[in-house]
Formats: structure tokens, C-alpha cells, sequence
């Protein structure tokens, strides 16, 4: 049976199959004059439009009732089912399906997502902790533990190596998420631009929006270097310009960077453990050097769509048998043993 996989990650849901990422769309959805639209076209508009974007449908995924509506949606499940319809479009026509999801979703919320994959006629064979499979490929004996951030939330999960892999505790951060970092990066570079040249990018939505559009590539520059000039076109055709350094990110964000780390250190206890940190942590500048200066701790970066993409490697497993529409949150010791070696190896 061959076997796609979606990753149940608000910041990009991603799906794979046939051993690669196919796509990753975020969790933003505009409804406006009747209309949805789901992803990348909500985001560029989600600062011009913000009463009219949703961005916490999966982080509040149930049947509450979303203020602006269509025929057919009319809740937060409904956004749901329509991203996961647009990313399935995309390339998951498989015979089965592994649904790999956070472990910040409760009892109901598994429910509910598995009732939104059938109404999609979705091939479910299985579901999986997403940061289980994640880590399966690079964890020895003893505590992994995988972190992550989504849109609103960052997510702390322990993966305990003894005879199985299995997930042992979770913690969410609420408001330490990609929004709430890139709300205070934002005023940042704002701000820098008022004291530097006087004009004031967030004065008009359309500005803002262009800084949040090309926030994630300036932060992807800064990841490797001190400082980069960027600048902005003002309404009166001018052209505005300053020098943003790496340390000012870093500095802007440190409080969340350390309550993250210390949240690692209060779940751990004394106990040593190797940090995991997913694709978009890494990507984040400073903060895989913080959260390994506060927990004292080395750190392994996972690839994007690591939880997809472990979720294949590990299919026959997860959906060996028949699957009960059951959580699996453990896998056998001698597949995680024999990955984790042969990942040492290469």
C-alpha cells in the first residue's frame, strides 16, 4: 500500500509522499464578500485584512462558530476541512493515510479532525504524535526532547527511549508563537525606521504588509550574518532605508527565547536529555543558541516536514494491522535503535 502523510502544523501543514516534502501551506484563511481563501494568498493579505483572516482555526479546532462566513463555512472545523481539501489536492492520491499531529490536541479535537477526514473521503490508516516520528530517526536511549513552533503556540514534547519510543510529557506556550515573534519584530524594524528616516512603515496596512511578506527571507539572511540593509518604498516614491542587525532580532525576542528554555529545563528536572528542534526553530535567528545556552543542552536540527516524512519511514508500523482510530504515541525500540544507528552512519 503506498502511504501519503500530513502534518497537523499550523505555521506550514505539510504533506508528503513517496519519501519527499510535496507541500506545505500555512494555517491562514480570508473570508471576504462570500469568498475563502486558504493559505498563501490569505497570508499576503492578512495585515491589510485582519478582521477578515483567521489564523487560529486548527489551535482552536472545534464547531465554535467563525464571524465572517460562507455557504459552506461557517466554523472553525470548516476552515479546517478546507485547508486540509486544498493541501490533499495537491498531490496525496495514495491508497492510505497518516495523519501526524501535535500533541497539543485534545480527545475532541482528534475526533473531530478524524470526522473532517471522512467527510473528505480521506484515506486515514493511521495517527501518530508528530514529534514521536520526528525524533524517531535521531534518538538514542534516554529523554529527547522535540520542540516546535506553530502560529500561536510553542510546543515542548519529551520522548523517553527505553524498550519503545515514547512520548512522555507535553507542554504548549501559548502566545510564543511565529505571530507573537514576528508582532514584536515588526515594531522593531518600525521602530528603527522612525528613528532612522522618520517614516513610519506601519502608518499604512499595505507597508506593514510588505514587511511581513519579507520578514522570513530577512530572517533567513540574518541567520547567517551580523547585519543587512533593508528598505522601503514610501507613498511619495522615496525609497527609506536602514541597517538591521542580527543582535537587535535576537535581543527582541530573547524573554521568549529563555521562558522556552526554561520551560524545557522545569519538565526535564535533572535529568540530561539532547534537544531536537524542528525546521521552523531553526530558522528563527539566535534561538537554537539560546535554548542550548539555558538548558546546557547540544541541539540537532530536524529537516521541514520531519514529522510527515518520519510518519512514511515508519508507516508499516503505524498502521500495521487494524487501526482502531486510536493515537499511536510509541513505537518499537529495534525501529527507532536501527534508524537512529544508521543516521549515525551516513
Amino acid at each position: 500500500m503506498g502511504f501519503a502523510a500530513i502534518e497537523l502544523n499550523d505555521a506550514a501543514v505539510a504533506l508528503a509522499r513517496d519519501g519527499a516534502l510535496l507541500a506545505q501551506i500555512p494555517g491562514y484563511a480570508l473570508i471576504e464578500n462570500g469568498s475563502l481563501v486558504i493559505g498563501e494568498g490569505a497570508l499576503r493579505q492578512a495585515r491589510i485584512k485582519p478582521r477578515l483572516t483567521s489564523t487560529r482555526f486548527w489551535q482552536r479546532l472545534s464547531n465554535d462558530p467563525v464571524l465572517s462566513s460562507t455557504p459552506d463555512v461557517a466554523s472553525f472545523a470548516d476552515l479546517a476541512r478546507a485547508h486540509l481539501s486544498q493541501l490533499w489536492a495537491r498531490g496525496g492520491m495514495e491508497d492510505g493515510l497518516i495523519l501526524v499531529v501535535p500533541a497539543s490536541f485534545e480527545r475532541l479535537q482528534l475526533g473531530l479532525l478524524l470526522g473532517i477526514a471522512e467527510q473528505l473521503t480521506l484515506p486515514v490508516r493511521g495517527m501518530v504524535d508528530s514529534a514521536l516520528v520526528a525524533c524517531a530517526p535521531y534518538a538514542d536511549e534516554g529523554l529527547t526532547v522535540h520542540v516546535d513552533i506553530h502560529l500561536h503556540r510553542a510546543l515542548v514534547t519529551g520522548i523517553e527511549v527505553s524498550d519503545a519510543a515514547r512520548r512522555v510529557f507535553h507542554q504548549s506556550l501559548e502566545g510564543v508563537g511565529l505571530i507573537q515573534l514576528y508582532d514584536r519584530w515588526i515594531r522593531l524594524i518600525a521602530q528603527s525606521f522612525v528613528q532612522a528616516t522618520r517614516f513610519d512603515p506601519l502608518h499604512r496596512a499595505e507597508t506593514e504588509q510588505a514587511i511581513y511578506d519579507r520578514l522570513p527571507i530577512w530572517l533567513s539572511a540574518l541567520g547567517t550574518q551580523a547585519s543587512m540593509g533593508i528598505e522601503m518604498a514610501a507613498r511619495d516614491g522615496g525609497v527609506h532605508v536602514i541597517r538591521l542587525l542580527r543582535s537587535q532580532i535576537v535581543e527582541c525576542a530573547y524573554e521568549c527565547y529563555t521562558q522556552l528554555g526554561a520551560t524545557i529545563n522545569e519538565l526535564c528536572g535533572e535529568r540530561p536529555f539532547a534537544l531536537r528542534l524542528a525546521d521552523g526553530v531553526v530558522r528563527l535567528p539566535g534561538l537554537s543558541t539560546a535554548l542550548e545556552s539555558v538548558t546546557n543542552s547540544s541541539a540537532t536540527a530536524l529537516p521541514a516536514g520531519a514529522g510527515a516524512l518520519g510518519a512514511l519511514r515508519d508507516s508499516a508500523k503505524i498502521a500495521a494491522g487494524a487501526w482502531n482510530n486510536s493515537l499511536t504515541l510509541s513505537l518499537p525500540r529495534e525501529v527507532v535503535a536501527g534508524e537512529a544507528a544508521q543516521e549515525r552512519g551516513q
